[in-house]
């Protein structure tokens, strides 16, 4: 736990020196934007079948807080701390072979990125109300950028959570295997989509989709194959040999047969609500798109810029 909220604190550091320098034109302003949704995992465990992820049946909680500076009408920098959790296991797939395998894992997920927003659309229109002008309006963008996040995958068995890597389950650390340890973070590559609606008072209400493609097969502390569960049990532990190989019925999987998927890294993505403030914006306040980022003035029908 201390060495990636070091980490973030470092990454956090860079991206607060470096926005700054953003920030000399006139046109610029900040948002403060907090993010509330879902965290859906896609790995080698669970799912529809051997190809397939339930996302939904899974979904865990996730929370955010970010900054947003608006460069000009068409492109914001947004650094972003979302933390969440994430879940799969085997016994609720549909594919018998998976059921059969009986892994499953749990474990949280701190992700730091700095994302470029790029402006799609801006539908505004200005109306009055009561002698005073309003301005409303909606902004679809997409985004992408560079992350790290960090993860500590735990497995169950007898009705309590352990944790995985310290464990070798697949031969790690274990005398005569070539394999190391994996890393509990990785590099991550933001993508995604958002659409944000302009309320009052300098305020916005959006949802937003943010993929994280990722350099590790390990989120789930699946990848590649069994190991001689003896040698597990000798190096490690017994328990680490049974988290290494828990196949319904009792049986112990050869060593070198498949126990995951090492061609495809594992994955996940954010679904999540997003609410938004102007810092020092008052009263009416602009929208997107125009001076200080804000929407511009428009009297006639709404349109796309």
């Amino acid at each position: 736990m201390k060495n990636w909220l070091k980490s973030m604190f470092i990454i956090a550091g860079i991206a607060g020196m470096a926005l700054p320098g953003f920030s000399q034109g006139k046109d610029g302003a900040w948002e403060i934007v907090g993010l509330g949704g879902i965290t859906c995992f896609d790995s080698d465990l669970g799912g529809k079948g051997p190809n397939k992820t339930d996302y939904l049946g899974t979904a865990q909680y996730s929370f955010g807080i970010g900054a947003r500076y608006i460069l000009n009408n068409y492109i914001s920098i947004r650094p972003t701390f979302i933390y969440g959790n994430y879940y799969a296991d085997d016994a609720l797939s549909d594919d018998a072979g998976r059921r059969q395998r009986n892994l499953n894992v749990k474990s949280y997920v701190a992700d730091l990125s700095v994302n470029v927003e790029f402006s799609l659309v801006n539908w505004q229109q200005t109306y009055s109300r009561g002698g005073r002008s309003f301005t409303n309006g909606t902004n679809i963008y997409a985004f992408s950028g560079f992350g790290m996040f960090f993860f500590n995958p735990t497995g169950e068995i007898g009705g309590s959570w352990y944790e995985l890597q310290p464990l070798g389950t697949e031969g790690q650390g274990v005398p005569g295997s070539n394999k190391s340890r994996y890393a509990l973070n990785s590099f991550g590559i933001p993508v995604g989509v958002g659409l944000r609606q302009k309320l009052n008072n300098g305020f916005s209400l959006g949802l937003e989709f943010n993929y994280r493609k990722t350099f590790t097969d390990y989120m789930d502390d699946v990848s590649t194959t069994y190991y001689n569960n003896a040698a597990i049990a000798a190096a490690n532990g017994e328990l680490a040999a049974a988290l290494a190989d828990k196949t319904l019925n009792g049986s112990i999987r050869p060593s070198g047969s498949a126990r995951g998927n090492p061609k495809v890294n594992d994955a996940f993505f954010f679904v999540q609500l997003t609410l938004s403030k102007r810092l020092g914006e008052k009263g009416r306040g602009a929208g997107y798109g125009g001076r200080r980022g804000g929407f511009r003035s428009n009297n006639s029908c709404p349109s796309f810029r």
